[in-house]
């Protein structure tokens, strides 16, 4: 194999090495995507399609030169005869069997070149996919705890304040109910003031009364012991004069 091949060939098994690493799951996603926005890889990008694109032409060429060589040597093969000349053919033959291994070496190169290509542009698509969604689920977890407590605070608050409300209208009906007992007592006190007023003003119309009939009777009986007073003089004149 010559120095030409040789390269394709090493370059065939490091993109095998390459393809066999990014589908086994070694390194994760995110991983990747690191190693990928590297240093070194980030001084690469910037030349990566032109790196990519000299790379395909170079296989290009090389699965060129590999189809030439091997229709070259089978020709060749067709050419010779067994029967006449059976080294001559054999060479024909091992000739064409290596054009045939170059051509298929720079094939599996360049389908692999552009394999390799797919897998590490999915592999960064979806490291920023990932990326993305655990952003997106960092906020939605964290709006999420937001709300939570908002909606805690806002209960916790209405809670207050339908308790403070509970507590003030129990106030307010404790005070209520206080006024209309003191307002109760207070018209009990003023009926029975009012009785007390009407009972003093009969008992002192009824003492005003008695007085003045007492006074009566007390007249009416000073003058019947004056009448008898005068009876009995009169009485005993009369005896005297007999």
């Amino acid at each position: 194999m010559t120095l030409q091949w040789t390269i394709v060939a090493g370059f065939l098994y490091a993109e095998i090495a390459a393809a066999i690493a990014l589908m086994l799951p070694v390194f994760s996603v995110q991983r990747w995507r690191k190693i990928f926005r590297s240093r070194l890889l980030r001084r690469l990008d910037a030349w990566g399609n032109v790196y990519f694109n000299m790379f395909l032409a170079l296989l290009v060429l090389a699965v060129l030169d590999g189809f030439r060589s091997a229709r070259k040597h089978s020709l060749e093969a067709d050419q010779v005869e067994e029967k006449v000349n059976p080294q001559g053919h054999a060479l024909c033959l091992m000739r064409m069997f290596r054009a045939q291994r170059n051509l298929y070496i720079a094939g599996g190169a360049l389908l692999l070149w552009l394999v390799l290509k797919w897998m590490v542009r999915s592999v960064s698509q979806r490291a920023l996919t990932e990326a993305d969604l655990l952003a997106a689920q960092r906020q939605l977890d964290g709006a999420t705890i937001t709300a939570k407590r908002l909606m805690e605070s806002s209960t916790s608050s209405t809670s207050a304040a339908a308790a403070g409300a509970g507590g003030g209208d129990a106030d307010a009906q404790a005070t209520k109910d206080e006024v209309k007992k003191l307002r109760d007592r207070l018209k009990d006190t003023e009926a029975e003031l009012r009785k007390a007023q009407a009972s003093l003003e009969a008992m002192t119309s009824q003492g005003t009364s008695a007085g003045r009939a007492f006074d009566e009777l007390a007249e009416e009986n000073e003058q019947l012991r004056k009448k008898l007073a005068r009876l009995e003089g009169q009485e005993q004149e009369v005896k005297k004069d007999a």
